[in-house]
C-alpha cells in the first residue's frame, strides 16, 4: 500500500477546510481523514441497504406481492392500528 498523502482539491474547498480546521483547532488532514472515513462508511451502509431492498423485492415477487396488494395491506394495517 502506498503511503502518499496527495489529493487535489478545489481552492474554495481547501479554504473552507482550512477555516474549519482552525475553528476546531485541528488540521485539514484530520478533517479530510474523518470525511473520507464517513464517506466510506456511508457507502458501505448504502450498499447494504440496496442489497437488503433487492433481496426483499425478490422475495416479494416470489411470494406474489404486487404494488396494489402491498398498498392494500398497508392500508389495512393502518386501519387496524388506529382502532387500538
Amino acid at each position: 500500500m502506498r503511503e502518499e498523502k496527495n489529493a487535489t482539491l478545489k481552492l474554495d474547498v481547501l479554504a473552507a477546510l482550512a477555516e474549519q480546521a482552525q475553528s476546531e483547532n485541528t488540521t485539514v488532514d484530520d478533517l479530510l481523514d474523518e470525511a473520507a472515513r464517513r464517506l466510506l462508511e456511508t457507502r458501505r451502509d448504502l450498499s447494504g441497504l440496496r442489497s437488503l431492498i433487492s433481496e426483499n423485492r425478490a422475495q416479494a415477487v416470489k411470494e406474489g406481492w404486487t404494488e396494489r396488494s402491498v398498498a392494500s395491506a398497508v392500508k389495512k394495517h393502518r386501519q387496524e392500528k388506529s382502532r387500538h
